[in-house]
């Protein structure tokens, strides 16, 4: 059976036309590579470009013609067709359903119709397939214990390898039934159906993608050519060594490791690494697309089988007049594809200013030497000499050798206590660096390692790569103080802006045989003003936006540094209650205007308070006027109507209208009082407000 499958889907093979030589590859960090061939060409001569299946879109859309000597005319670009799986299964008339492999029913299926020659043990027949019957099994071997369910499949493995019938109409128009257990081959003589079966195997095989397929190029006379176009490409990395020759001296060695996986070997072929990223994305091209139109059905009771294509009138007269059938079968099938894209964004940095109230503290980056710039979208590595690299082999290519600024130092990151050795790398070559692993020697050997980012000319990098054992490092910060700077109002919370000034006590011990520059990062916001004693040394490092202290200690010594800090820093007091605005009004530094407001507030949410102390006093008035009432009424009920109670009955009257009376005039002030409080409590947290109309005066009008 493997080889019958293997002869119905064999493939013709064809000359293939000559490769036009690659002479330039330049590789993007984007996972695409353009390409670039040139060569003499002969008159009407075809050209090929060899690529992957999977790599044919991006080829044809950025194919460019570079050069054209002579009378050189590109007359077409011609190549094979890609299909999707479904369309090459309905070309070919294999099941639409299912993505699994062919079967060998299915193969001959697909066949009905067709003229073939069938090789038999007996010989050759030829003629047209008429069907296929099956599947047939042998018997089931004797004294089994076999399952009586043939769908079992342990049932299906004990009778062995089905086998069919072929009904074949031959040359002499004589039917022939043929066992396939007898058949060796099946050969397609129509040469339409072969052409759609060697498409289906092509589109429906596992390596599709991978297979190797090709732009051919029709030329029209002699010249020379060239062309151009993207395709996809392993990604070129960097890996660099870094020589530390002294105290702020080294060299940089920077290495491209390049891949061809292609299944060309690159002969002469000049390299260039781009630094850089260019949009790239993926559109099918390649493939046919059809639309899709609509279906109008034909009016009621008309079939697609003709009623008498089996059967006479008589016999549908003599059935009732039978059956109708209706056989159809519309398919519509759609692919489509989105394309991909890449982004950038920038994060603007700007001052505090507007929510500080006027105070606007020092940009702590500014202390950085340099921030590096980029002339151009792409920075561009040229191999010096063309390469030689087989196919699916990689190399490792040096683009880069030369001095720049290098300072072993030791650091000590704002989260850890431990020092590490690093090194202050300065990039001062002329071109952006890319991110890649990055080896240091130095003292005659190998220190570490560690990870470098994208570092553009000019620019710098603290670049940990190992422990520190010998250098100790003990840190304490201590307020001192703090001083509002101004009050918002968001949303019901107090958005307290302040700054805060605090000491920083560095203390280090140097405990090896020789000097150590040491670095220490600080955890003080960007935007702030630090100062320090004349010993200490103040950097950036931009990479991690971090303040840093710098300063030298000498072998086995032990020094203290004390710096200043002044920060601008804010809180959130959601939901803020009377005695917050109480402890606002009273900080240190609140704008005279915004304690004003405050004020305000807190004196109206003080006779709310004051009102609802009332209400409540009232409230309980009342309830002790209600219960003498409760008891005068009882008296009242007591006495009757005895006339010689009359002066009791009076005096107890009395007394119950005069105490009705107080509880009206109480439940009439409680009202006023309630209303009075809900107004101040509006009045007092709407006026707050107002913290967000002060604006801080400008240094002409600043006292």
């Amino acid at each position: 059976m493997p080889m019958l499958a293997a002869a119905l889907l064999s493939t013709i093979f064809v000359a293939e036309p000559s490769a036009l030589p690659l002479r330039k590859l330049r590789l993007y960090e984007t996972g695409v590579g353009y390409f670039e061939r040139r060569g003499n060409v002969g008159p009407r001569e075809d050209l090929s470009l060899p690529l992957p299946a999977s790599h044919l879109d991006d080829a044809l859309k950025s194919l460019v013609i570079l050069e054209a000597t002579g009378s050189v005319k590109v007359r077409g670009i011609d190549f094979d067709s890609s299909v999707s799986q479904d369309m090459a299964r309905a070309m070919a008339g294999l099941p639409l359903e299912g993505e699994g492999p062919l079967a060998y029913r299915d193969l001959l299926q697909s066949l009905k119709g067709s003229r073939v020659q069938v090789q038999t043990d007996e010989g050759k027949v030829r003629g047209r397939f008429i069907d296929l019957e099956g599947p047939f099994y042998p018997p089931a071997p004797k004294h089994t214990d076999a399952p009586a369910d043939p769908d079992v499949p342990a049932a299906a493995a004990l009778r062995g390898e089905p086998h069919y019938t072929l009904i074949l109409l031959d040359d002499d128009d004589a039917l022939q039934r043929l066992e396939t257990d007898r058949v060796s081959a099946v050969k397609v003589l129509d040469e339409r159906t072969a052409a759609r079966l060697d498409v289906a195997a092509t589109a429906l095989s596992d390596q599709a993608a991978r297979q190797s397929t090709a732009l051919e190029v029709q030329v029209g006379s002699a010249g020379r050519l060239g062309l151009g176009y993207v395709s996809e490409a392993a990604v070129w990395r960097t890996t660099y060594r870094v020589v530390m020759e002294g105290a702020e001296a080294g060299q940089l060695q920077a290495w491209a490791l390049v891949h061809n996986d292609t299944d060309e070997d690159w002969d002469g072929v000049l390299v260039e690494l781009a630094n850089g990223r260019p949009s790239s994305f993926l559109h099918p091209l390649a493939a046919p697309r059809y639309a899709e139109r609509e279906l109008v059905a034909p009016p009621d009771g008309l079939t697609t089988v003709p009623q008498l294509a089996n059967r006479t009138v008589d016999g549908l007269h003599g059935a009732g007049m039978g059956e109708t059938f209706g056989l159809g079968n519309i398919g519509l099938i759609g692919h489509g594809s989105g394309g991909g894209g890449t982004g950038y964004g920038v994060i603007g940095l700007g001052t505090l200013a507007a929510e500080s109230g006027g105070v606007s503290l020092g940009d702590l980056a500014e202390l950085a030497q340099a921030n590096g710039a980029e002339s151009g979208a792409l920075f561009l590595y040229r191999v010096a000499d063309p390469i030689d690299l087989r196919a699916h082999h990689s190399a490792l290519l040096p683009i880069v050798q030369q001095s720049v600024e290098v300072e072993p130092i030791t650091f000590f990151a704002p989260e850890h206590g431990e020092g590490l050795s690093a090194a202050r790398l300065v990039n001062s070559t002329a071109q952006t660096l890319p991110p890649g692993t990055v080896s240091f020697f130095a003292e005659g050997g190998f220190v570490g390692e560690a990870m470098l980012d994208r570092l553009k000319p000019a620019e710098r990098r603290f670049v940990p790569y190992g422990f520190e054992l010998d250098v100790e490092l003990q840190r304490s910060r201590h307020p001192r103080g703090e001083r509002v700077t101004v009050l918002r109002w968001r949303e019901g919370s107090i958005v307290e802006s302040y700054v805060l000034e605090s000491e920083i006590t560095l203390r280090l011990h140097n405990r090896s045989g020789r000097s150590r520059r040491v670095y220490v990062a600080l955890d003080v916001p960007r935007r702030a003003d630090l100062t320090g004693d004349g010993a200490v040394e103040l950097d950036y490092d931009l990479a991690n936006d971090t303040p840093l202290a710098a300063t030298r200690v000498d072998p086995g010594a032990e020094v203290e540094h004390t710096l200043h800090a002044r920060e601008l820093m804010s809180r959130t007091h959601e939901d803020p209650r009377l005695s917050t605005l109480v402890e606002l009004s009273a900080r240190n530094g609140v704008p005279e205007a915004q304690r004003e407001i405050l004020t305000r507030s807190i004196e109206l949410l003080r006779r709310a308070l004051k009102l609802d102390e009332e209400i409540q006093r009232a409230h309980a008035q009342i309830d002790l006027l209600e219960r003498d009432l409760s008891r005068i009424r009882k008296d009242l009920s007591a006495l009757g109507d005895a006339g010689s109670r009359s002066t009791a009955r009076n005096r107890l009257t009395r007394d119950l209208l005069g105490k009705e009376a107080k509880i009206d005039t109480l439940r009439a002030q409680n009202t006023a009082h309630e209303a009075e409080a809900r107004t101040a409590r509006r009045r007092a947290w709407g006026g707050l407000e107002d913290l967000d109309t002060w604006t801080p005066p400008t240094e002409a009008t600043a006292p």
